[in-house]
């Protein structure tokens, strides 16, 4: 029985390792501290972490880079191969990926500067509105606002998540919406002072939950074999430990 039990191992890992060394990806996704980021040359952080262990086990060759969300996220409904690191898994995304697994759960909130003493929660849709909303154009809270606002008139849609804080700091937008996790991290990366902003209340907790995934035209057996192997690392607490790692 041992001797059986060890062959089928045996054929299970040529097989994988056969799916392996006839694919290359194209790890990417955008500047998002604590996920992803470049810093002094090296990519690191929590989601590269994770799609590190991913091609270790898998021995898949891989390559990876940085991009302003827009390329990444093109480039990921696009190019066969290519893995979106930290992606909202929403509705409208769903067939647009293959889902390998997830990176993070996170809440959202809505920031104002503390100066900004007449914006008040709990806020409801009706509200929020009412009010100027700094947001990155088709960011998973851009789709949210666009689904839930009674009117979407007052959004003011940026390239980058940079142009939408900086907006908020200069006083040209009243609110902005983003992740508790990032927000005051990317406010200090930009030179602002994050002491200079304050969470608003709001009647409904969102949260927001980012994923590894594939490109549509990536090969089904390159994707079962990544979610096998995120599986067994999920098993094993890898994940949870690179999250314990740089999550505060």
């Amino acid at each position: 029985m041992k001797q059986l039990f060890s062959i089928i191992v045996y054929i299970v890992l040529l097989q994988w390792s056969a799916i392996a060394s006839a694919h290359q990806i194209h790890v990417i996704g955008e500047h998002l501290i604590p996920y992803q980021s470049l810093v002094e040359g090296k990519i690191e952080g929590l989601a590269i972490d994770i799609a590190k262990e991913l091609v270790e086990r898998t021995q898949v060759q891989a390559n990876y880079d940085i991009y302003p969300w827009a390329r990444a996220y093109s480039d990921a409904q696009r190019i066969p191969n290519t893995l979106l690191l930290s992606v909202s898994r929403t509705s409208e995304r769903e067939e647009k990926f293959k889902w390998i697994g997830r990176v993070v759960t996170s809440k959202i909130a809505y920031w104002r500067l503390k100066n900004r003493t007449d914006i008040q929660g709990p806020l409801g849709l009706h509200q929020l509105s009412e009010l100027k909303i700094s947001i990155q154009r088709n960011a998973v809270y851009h789709e949210y606002l666009k689904q839930h606002l009674p009117n979407t008139e007052n959004l003011a849609l940026t390239t980058t998540n940079a142009q939408a804080i900086k907006m908020l700091y200069a006083g040209r937008v009243d609110i902005m919406m983003s992740n508790e996790v990032t927000f005051k991290q990317r406010a200090a990366e930009l030179g602002l002072d994050p002491d200079k902003l304050e969470k608003v209340n709001t009647e409904t907790n969102l949260y927001s939950t980012l994923y590894l995934a594939f490109s549509k035209q990536t090969p089904d057996e390159l994707v079962t074999l990544f979610k096998n192997t995120y599986k067994a690392l999920d098993e094993e607490q890898v994940i949870d430990e690179i999250r314990q790692h740089w999550l505060p």
